[in-house]
């Protein structure tokens, strides 16, 4: 049920401690298959753009970059608790299909809109990228129809 989903245009965001994080990622994995890779969801990525601009990522989302090339030549490999110790803070990673992010898998609470003391908008807004980016991206199972009437300007 999970790889005709990924393939068939949709999304996954799962969020969780490593441990979660990386049972998720063999989830994925074994559902495309082994096909495609997993990678570090780079600042520039669109669902970082998608609706609101946060080009230092989203809440609280710290990180190192970790020289993959260096470890493994696995083209799935999440960093484990051992690497972390090197470089905890290891931001948004993306399972890649067919050029296309078909899940993401974050150690921050994003779409549990954080601490509940702190304020709700960054959050919100990390997650409304979220949202837009899996509706809007090139092969997403919404369904799109052409803007309401409103939409059009006369040109009287």
């Amino acid at each position: 049920v999970m790889s005709r989903y990924l393939r068939g245009g949709g999304f996954m965001f799962i969020e969780g401690n490593p441990w979660y994080l990386t049972k998720m990622v063999h989830h994925v994995r074994d559902a495309l298959d082994d096909e495609g890779r997993l990678l570090q969801i780079p600042f520039d990525h669109p669902i970082y753009h998608s609706y609101y601009d946060l080009p230092g990522g989203f809440p609280g989302e710290r990180r190192g970059r970790v020289d993959l090339s260096t470890l493994t030549d696995d083209p799935w490999f999440y960093p484990d608790l051992a690497t972390r110790h090197r470089s905890p803070y290891l931001g948004l990673w993306g399972a890649e299909w067919q050029g296309e992010l078909v899940a993401v898998f974050s150690p921050q609470q994003v779409l549990g809109l954080g601490r509940p003391e702190t304020t709700k908008t960054p959050w919100l807004r990390a997650a409304t990228n979220v949202v837009v980016y899996a509706l809007t991206r090139e092969g997403s199972v919404a369904e799109r129809r052409p803007p309401g009437f409103w939409a059009y300007s006369s040109s009287r």
